[in-house]
């Protein structure tokens, strides 16, 4: 199993993609005349950011002691909030 440390150094390049993939489907979203194949093919893109970042998440919590779980809940919380 990956130390914590390896986890969060992976989570740094994992998250900017995921913001990447965020921001791309937001934008499409905005547009008046959406191409909705381009918008679904963006939401795979985007689902598979979300579903290796939650992988990361969950495999940081289960290594966490305690005392710093509650803050990393709250920075997990905040990605799968958005990510609905």
């Amino acid at each position: 199993m990956a130390s914590i440390e390896a986890l969060r150094k992976s989570r740094k390049p994992e998250r900017a993609a995921f913001t990447k993939a965020y921001n791309t489907v937001e934008e499409l979203i905005a547009l008046e005349c959406v191409d909705i194949c381009e918008l679904e093919a963006e939401l795979n893109v985007f689902k598979g950011k979300v579903d290796r970042l939650d992988d990361t998440h969950s495999n940081i919590l289960e290594l966490l002691p305690e005392k710093e779980y509650d803050a990393e809940f709250e920075v997990v919380e905040d990605c799968r909030n958005k990510s609905i």
